[in-house]
């Protein structure tokens, strides 16, 4: 097993995520049934995005990082990290034994909760955002050094994610004008149930009978609203 999974992750850094996600998106649209042309077609796309976003990255990193070297130098900040972005956390999520290991958990629990019908949310359709739950498993596996803790994490975010998604589910559709489309997303998701009960104490204040849009400040403050909204 140890052999298997030191293969899958050397095999995941050869390829990289702009060579591997197009396959696994490949490979699941064949699945469903999609055209193979527009499978192939739609798999490119993806890896085309994914490797301009990687070369932006790293143009902008390394112009970034010798400004924030000298500001950090002549200021005295002890601010010594850079967050360069979700795409190299994605791409390092990928390269670890716990992120090849739920790619595989990931997709087969997505899968079976649809077909059992406990969600109607087929979140295998996002495989990219997969990445989202390795790194609250690797934060855990650093802590405790456990791994299958780390991967009851993981599988615990999924369900939350896909549980929140499907109470929200029928309004994102309406609101976004997408048939039976939801953002399963764990970094989207994550602060729905606070939105909620805000918007509940706020109904309560009877402040949902103020008419607050963006334009209605624009009509109200002319310039300023249209400056700022």
């Amino acid at each position: 097993m140890t052999d298997i999974l030191f293969w899958l992750k050397s095999v995941i850094t050869a390829l990289g995520v702009s060579v591997l996600l197009p396959i696994l998106i490949f490979t699941i649209l064949v699945i469903l049934k999609v055209n193979i042309k527009n499978s192939l077609f739609q798999a490119i796309k993806l890896g085309v995005g994914f490797q301009g976003i990687i070369l932006i990255i790293n143009a902008y990193v390394s112009f970034i990082t010798p400004v924030f070297e000298k500001m950090i130098k002549i200021t005295g900040i002890d601010l010594p990290v850079l967050d360069i972005g979700w795409a190299p956390t994605m791409v390092v999520s990928y390269a670890t034994t716990l992120g090849v290991v739920y790619i595989g958990v990931g997709i087969i629990l997505q899968l079976f909760l649809f077909f059992i019908k406990w969600t109607n949310i087929l979140q295998i359709t996002d495989v990219v955002n997969i990445y989202s739950y390795p790194i609250w498993g690797l934060i855990t596996y650093q802590l405790t050094g456990n791994f299958i803790l780390s991967i009851c994490i993981m599988i615990t975010i999924n369900m939350f994610t896909l549980t929140i998604s499907e109470v929200v589910a029928k309004r994102w559709s309406t609101y976004y004008k997408i048939p039976g489309g939801v953002c399963a997303i764990p970094h989207e998701v994550g602060t729905i149930p606070v939105t909620i009960c805000t918007n509940f104490a706020l109904n309560k204040l009877k402040l949902d009978r103020l008419n607050i849009s963006t334009k209605t400040l624009k009509d109200k403050w002319g310039f300023l609203g249209s400056l700022y909204f």
